[in-house]
């Protein structure tokens, strides 16, 4: 991030960066699994053909409940919706905006939606439950919070009774700002202008040490208010954080200069090498003659999309993704996880005392480790900045190629010179693509996109990765590429490295006209 404010100058007023949508989802782990849910029947001596009519009269005392407080506090009961595509939140800022609620409810509303619950099955000795997907009524219940602003909370009516709290980061500064009477001007889910841009980091900062599990408890009176008569003294929610959005926003001073760093932005993301990654699926797996299969089942994209007021760039790795859009003077990078387990972090082994030694492990959904999600996020921001900060380099061509193509020696040996419009190219254009922003790129995963290079022509897997692994470390001798920190054998760019990668696509992709013009 630094680089690229760096780069920009003086046409960058500063940078915030924390939480904006989080969603935490509440489970009472017992109720998970058929075993726990047959257990809570029998100690409450309910049996399993009457438990269906249980859970029945459970959902309408819940229903009732939330009904009462809704018309309690906001004047009218639940509003069904009749379909599940109806977006909530619409339905929410409309009568929000509509009965002028600047704080506190704003109402509740049901829908039957897809769930997961329980089904009797017959076995051998004694019925057994198994869980199935099913449809069940959830209800939807907003608030403008007077502390965390607007934010939502989704209930599943029927067992194992699921939750999920919807909150957003930027809506809780808001508040932060106004109580600390720090003036700002806000659009949509922007903050655009700021009195002090340092206080509102700060702020941003704190927001992670908040004791999750409390304050996200304080809202069960409102989204479970039967949930003692219904589940009893001995058992609780546990919460998890189901989906994160942390963005970085860039403040412009003028917002044509904004608008000239995303054309260019745009301009080399479509001669990045890889025309044919937009608006489709990557990652496809390969033969063992290393030809692409026809059943491939992508998961890596790269999506360019026009918005009203500019453009988004978004790279998806898996279920994750890290994205790029201007709105007015704002430039904002953005990663979203959805499967955090796919990232490594420097963390205790659960349950483990304090004064055990930390080890590298898979980063959990537990609202333990939103802050090492909020830095494995950041760090993945900046990764993305650093490529926008090299489109924006006026660092001549030869002084980019210079270093990378002369031989070095390390620990005695020679090591050659790297050839990058020569036979060195493919690998210098496969780690080019911006995905590798997300978590960068493995030995296998660059097989895979090198699987056409004539290096690999007749050759075995085995070979094909021993060539793989000699590229990598020839790449590592120069700088170019260095291993990813908290992860095996993963790989990402250097900032001298993005320069090359980007100088070299942006030379080949233009015309000789173009480049005696630029010379000129």
């Amino acid at each position: 991030m630094r680089e690229l404010i760096r780069v920009l100058g003086e046409s960058v007023e500063g940078v915030m960066s924390g939480f904006d949508r989080i969603v935490f989802q509440g489970l009472i782990r017992p109720l998970m699994y058929p075993e726990g849910a047959m257990g809570f029947f029998s100690r409450r001596r309910i049996p399993f053909k009457g438990a269906r009519d249980w859970v029945l009269a459970r959902t309408k005392e819940l229903t009732v409940a939330v009904d009462e407080w809704s018309r309690r506090e906001c004047g009218e009961g639940i509003t069904y919706l009749p379909s599940s595509s109806i977006r909530k939140e619409e339905a929410a800022r409309e009568r929000q905006h509509r009965k002028q609620i600047s704080v506190g409810p704003i109402g509740a509303w049901a829908c039957v939606e897809a769930g997961g619950s329980y089904r009797l099955q017959a076995s051998e000795g004694a019925p057994r439950l198994r869980h199935v997907d099913t449809r069940c009524k959830h209800l939807y219940i907003y608030l403008d919070h007077a502390e965390y602003g607007f934010m939502s909370i989704r209930v599943q009516t029927w067992l194992p009774y699921r939750i999920q709290v919807a909150m957003n980061g930027r809506e809780w500064l808001t508040r932060q700002l106004e109580g600390g009477g720090i003036g700002f001007e806000r659009w949509r889910n922007k903050i655009h202008q700021v009195e002090d841009i340092r206080i509102a980091q700060e702020l941003l900062n704190e927001q992670l040490s908040t004791d999750w599990c409390s304050l996200l408890n304080s809202f069960l009176p409102i989204a479970f208010p039967t949930m003692h008569s219904t589940l009893g003294p001995d058992l609780s929610y546990t919460w998890s954080l189901w989906q994160s959005e942390w963005a970085s926003d860039l403040l412009f001073r003028d917002q044509s200069e904004l608008e000239k760093v995303m054309t260019a932005v745009v301009r080399h993301a479509f001669i990045g090498g890889h025309p044919e990654r937009l608006l489709r699926y990557f990652g496809q797996p390969v033969k063992k003659n290393g030809e692409p299969r026809v059943d491939f089942g992508g998961s890596l994209s790269t999506r360019i999309t026009r918005l009203d007021d500019g453009y988004r760039i978004r790279h998806w790795l898996g279920k994750n993704s890290v994205k790029a859009y201007n709105q007015l003077n704002v430039l904002r990078v953005e990663s979203t996880i959805n499967d955090p387990t796919s990232f490594r972090v420097h963390r205790r082994k659960q349950c483990a005392p304090k004064e055990a030694p930390k080890e590298i492990l898979p980063l959990r959904k537990g609202v333990a480790d939103t802050a090492l999600r909020a830095s494995v996020s950041q760090g993945i921001n900046t990764r993305m900045a650093d490529h926008l900060a090299a489109y924006q380099s006026s660092q001549p061509l030869h002084a980019v190629l210079a270093p990378v193509t002369r031989r070095k020696r390390h620990k005695g040996r020679s090591i050659r010179a790297l050839e990058p419009t020569g036979k060195d190219l493919p690998v210098l254009a496969a780690i080019a693509d911006p995905r590798h922003t997300v978590s960068g790129f493995s030995n296998k995963e660059l097989r895979t996109l090198l699987a056409r290079a004539h290096q690999y022509t007749a050759k075995t897997d085995n070979q094909r990765s021993a060539v793989t692994t000699r590229w990598i470390r020839l790449l590592r001798h120069h700088g170019v590429i260095r291993p990813l920190r908290a992860a095996r054998r993963r790989y990402q760019l250097t900032p001298s490295g993005r320069r090359l990668v980007i100088a070299l696509q942006a030379a080949l992709s233009a015309s000789t006209k173009q480049l005696a013009e630029l010379a000129a």
